[in-house]
């Protein structure tokens, strides 16, 4: 069976040292708003699970590499 050989990916914007009055309101938002993006991704993934068949399960690295690639995008 193929599993995936990378993570999936983690960005806690909130950890980072940085002067948010610095950046525009637009870009922040963009920035703040990527982990609720990345969890929604994650949840599509796994939801392809139920509908992906042995033994490659190709429709889950499809919708992996799909999301992943949407979600990546500001």
């Amino acid at each position: 069976m193929r599993e995936p050989q990378v993570k999936n990916p983690e960005f806690k914007p909130r950890s980072i040292d940085v002067e948010w009055e610095s950046i525009s309101p637009k870009i922040m938002y963009k920035i703040l708003v990527l982990p609720i993006k990345i969890k929604q991704a994650i949840k599509l993934i796994d939801s392809t699970i139920e509908i992906a068949n042995p033994p490659d399960y190709e429709e889950i690295f499809e919708e992996r590499q799909y999301q992943y690639a949407l979600k990546r995008n500001i």
